[in-house]
């Protein structure tokens, strides 16, 4: 297929030719636009200027828009953009020699900066709250924002949330939760200001204290046919649960067997893990001197291992301890 308006091998090498496509040109940019390559044919062979007389833009002098010539174009104007778009030259001149705001009060002003604090108190008595204010006039919003006149001009509107977290408020929803993390999962908000403020150790007495990574509590389950459990947790509560209702269970089976039910207690607070692991050890063999048979299984100071001894006895630093036969 041919392609259409293809011009033959150094057709734009004549001056003619490219006069005639100047000739539908109003302006250079146009011309350089339509027709490029007529155009840098024109520059490299110096015919720009012959060719493009008709034209408006660099034919005139450099020092042509002096500060009368310029006015005297802007008045054929009646707004910024349309005198720039159309007369860029006077426009830029104008600008450049600071005769801009003088030459063009004749024209309308399609914007302005607005607002001032009067001008952001009377928007702002059309909104309700400060989120429909911001959100319908963010100009007005951003500007009494940033001039510190928001919570002048907005006295008026209703306060959706308010920092309501003082001591009092914090104390009486600390108390409906059980321990710390419950109340940090549940109310962070309230968790956040006693934290911040140094409350939290005061309103949180009532709360069961948990372990973690690094603390462990040493507990025991005691039956009253003289069998006992000891181990360390990070959280006694779970652990009692588990104990009780899980099959694999020393303390569970021991149940099953006997229909017992044992004593559960804390034997030492939650404390440094390593110390934890003695001193699982130091009750065990406390009670197995004190004449208990002993149901763990495991090895004594175990943070959750599974090192399993024999399933009959027990032993710990050479000592052999009876287990449960």
């Amino acid at each position: 297929m041919t392609k259409k308006n293809i011009k033959p091998r150094g057709y734009w090498n004549n001056k003619n030719n490219c006069a005639k496509v100047a000739a539908l040109c109003s302006s250079r940019y146009e011309f350089s636009k339509k027709y490029s390559s007529a155009y840098n044919s024109s520059l490299r062979n110096s015919w720009i200027e012959d060719i493009c007389k008709h034209m408006s833009g660099r034919s005139i002098p450099c020092d042509y828009w002096n500060k009368e010539r310029c006015r005297l174009e802007a008045l054929k104007y009646s707004n910024h953009s349309e005198f720039s778009k159309q007369s860029n030259g006077a426009y830029t001149a104008a600008l450049k020699n600071g005769w801009l705001d003088e030459i063009c009060k004749h024209m309308i002003i399609k914007w302005q900066r607005k607002w001032d604090k009067e001008s952001c108190r009377r928007e702002a008595i059309k909104y309700t709250t400060r989120t429909e204010f911001q959100n319908n006039s963010h100009g007005a919003w951003a500007a009494a924002n940033k001039k510190g006149w928001l919570d002048e001009i907005c006295k008026h509107m209703t306060v959706k949330w308010q920092h309501k977290w003082d001591k009092e408020s914090c104390r009486k929803e600390a108390l409906k939760y059980t321990s710390r993390t419950d109340f940090e999962n549940n109310s962070s908000g309230a968790w956040a200001a006693a934290n911040k403020k140094g409350w939290l150790d005061e309103i949180c007495l009532h709360m069961e204290v948990l372990g973690n990574l690094f603390q462990r509590c040493i507990y025991a389950f005691e039956f009253s046919d003289n069998y006992v459990y000891v181990g360390l947790t990070d959280n006694f509560k779970r652990r009692e649960k588990q104990h009780l209702n899980q099959i694999k269970s020393p303390v569970y089976q021991h149940i099953q067997e006997t229909q017992i039910k044992p004593t559960a207690k804390i034997l030492n607070e939650y404390t440094d893990r390593t110390l934890a692991q003695k001193l699982e050890k130091f009750y065990l063999d406390d009670y197995f001197k004190k004449g208990w048979n002993i149901l763990n299984s495991a090895k004594p100071g175990a943070l959750g291992g599974k090192y399993i001894l024999d399933q009959r006895t027990l032993y710990r630093g050479g000592e052999k301890m009876s287990n449960k036969k």
